[in-house]
């Protein structure tokens, strides 16, 4: 698993805000006795230097084993999806519940693997959805910072000129089929007469 290194430094500081990935650092910290904090680094050195091989060791080890077997991992996917989804299927649900031990969670996982499903059926891009819910929170944040200076004044937002020009940009990218749609009934029917 490879870490960027400023996960590594709120648990060495004493901060106990962060990521999940953070709390799993913070918790495989104390499981050999180490006491995550400030003096992590001069106190117990030793053990850091060991966990920090034991990571080194295991990235080389990841290396090689992706060098030497990416083919036979790739082989993966010519499985047919009848065998694939069942053996698939548990780890997903083992997965949304680890996380925070919720079956709302889980329950969640479920709803989007059945939207996913009709939205591919129907013919649907899951793509934009992906990255919707990968960059939501970031744009919902920043959302909420403009209506906080602009006091809470949505005509504020929608009169500058680029978040205007944005917003038809994201108004005609929905429209598209429909407008597509619509000028092929026209070109049709302009054809026939």
């Amino acid at each position: 698993m490879q870490l960027p290194a400023a996960l590594w430094c709120r648990p060495s500081a004493g901060r106990i805000r962060g990521s999940v990935t953070t709390a799993v650092i913070l918790v495989g910290l104390m499981v050999p006795d180490l006491r995550p904090g400030q003096h992590l680094f001069t106190e117990q050195i030793d053990k850091v230097c060991a966990i920090f091989g034991a990571m080194l060791i295991a990235n080389v080890m990841f290396l090689a084993l992706g060098l030497f077997a990416a083919k036979l991992f790739a082989r993966v996917t010519l499985a047919p999806r009848g065998i694939l989804w069942p053996i698939l299927f548990p780890f997903i649900v083992l997965g949304a519940y680890s996380l925070a031990q919720s079956m709302l969670d889980v329950y969640i996982t479920l709803t989007f693997c059945v939207v996913g499903y009709l939205s591919r059926r129907f013919g649907f891009a899951v793509a934009p959805a992906v990255i919707g819910l990968i960059l939501g929170e970031m744009v919902e944040t920043k959302l909420q910072n403009s209506l906080k200076i602009s006091d809470g004044d949505w005509t504020q937002i929608l009169l500058q000129p680029l978040a205007a020009f944005f917003l038809i940009l994201a108004l005609l990218g929905n429209s598209q089929p429909y407008i597509v749609g619509y000028l092929r009934k026209l070109k049709a029917n302009f054809a026939q007469s």
